[in-house]
């Protein structure tokens, strides 16, 4: 990924007049202004017709930003695995399908506001090949002159507070009452050498709109939904047996050389994490390596009809956010 913020590519271009909003404290890969409109649900994508993705970026209407100059274009992509925590753009075993790649979205030059533009895109024609249901989407927008992104790259580190960029990831399950459901999450490190990863999953008891949003539309297809719970599972776990490896008894020496402000950042969450009744584990990603880990939900004792929604995030170690993703899961 360029160094360069996309708000300084190029000297000519305003960029802090045109972006995506980003309202706290909502988590920063469920943003409402990256979704997909074939149907009612935020998140699905139909195979077989024509789909639609939507995105809505606000245009400043100071007077710094009457003027552009030259096009401003964006990138969408698509999961082509799902769910997925790392947001990659690659070659081979990336995690993202391109949509499109610097296509002109709608600018609007005097008076500000918000602006939507509609990409209608085929499935059939993206590759690798993805199939219906829930995948996470990604985009960013950038000037169309003067700045040119790489053409292979990892996203997850994409800056979570940078209004140019833009993500909505969530899944959806169920399972009958008093069972146990495996959610499959890929996972995995496309560098040369192993990276320390801290994963975090914490329950949502109070969601708000934005988060609502994301997850009803799946749930209210589902006959057994009742509401929402109000309380945490009994366990959750994490199932991490796929990246376990001569690299695991690598994470105390990897630990010393992390930065005493990182580790501060992951031991919050992880305080975090127990405060609200959630589960965390520290990890050593190996290198050039791809797998999936499972989040694994006990529903027993559960009340039929409660959807349990968790947010799962991960940060790296430079305390970095390194993927997120919101986890719906009905007891029916």
């Amino acid at each position: 990924m360029s160094d360069t913020p996309l708000d300084q590519a190029d000297p000519g271009y305003p960029g802090a007049c045109l972006y995506f909003i980003k309202p706290p404290p909502n988590p920063y890969w469920l943003n409402t202004n990256l979704i997909m409109t074939t149907t009612g649900d935020p998140g699905f994508v139909q195979t077989g017709v024509m789909n639609t993705t939507t995105l809505t970026t606000t245009w400043d209407g100071g007077d710094s930003c009457k003027v552009a100059e030259g096009p401003v274009v964006c990138d969408l992509y698509i999961s082509n695995v799902d769910p997925s925590l790392p947001m990659t753009h690659l070659k081979t075993q990336g995690t993202l399908s391109t949509i499109v790649s610097g296509q002109q979205i709608t600018q609007q030059m005097g008076g500000g506001g918000a602006i939507a533009t509609a990409i209608t895109w085929d499935p059939n024609t993206i590759s690798p090949a993805i199939g219906t249901g829930h995948r996470c989407l990604l985009a960013r927008i950038y000037p169309g002159l003067g700045y040119t992104p790489p053409q292979f790259e990892d996203l997850t580190t994409f800056p979570s507070d940078d209004p140019h960029y833009a993500m909505h990831n969530c899944t959806v399950a169920a399972t009958d009452q008093g069972g146990q459901i495996k959610v499959a999450i890929k996972n995995g490190n496309w560098r040369e050498e192993p990276q320390l990863v801290a994963i975090h999953a914490v329950p949502d008891l109070d969601p708000n709109r934005t988060v609502l949003d994301a997850v009803l539309p799946s749930l209210r297809l589902i006959p057994a939904f009742r509401q929402i719970a109000g309380t945490p599972l009994r366990n959750i776990d994490f199932d991490l047996s796929a990246f376990r490896s001569s690299h695991e008894s690598l994470l105390d020496q990897i630990e010393d050389w992390i930065e005493k402000e990182v580790i501060e950042i992951i031991e919050h969450l992880e305080g975090n994490c127990r405060n609200k009744h959630g589960h965390s584990a520290r990890l050593v990603l190996p290198p050039n390596y791809i797998a999936k880990f499972n989040f694994i939900a006990d529903l027993s004792g559960a009340k039929p009809g409660d959807a349990h929604i968790y947010h799962v995030s991960q940060v790296n170690g430079k305390g970095q956010p390194y993927g997120g993703l919101t986890i719906a899961l009905l007891a029916t």
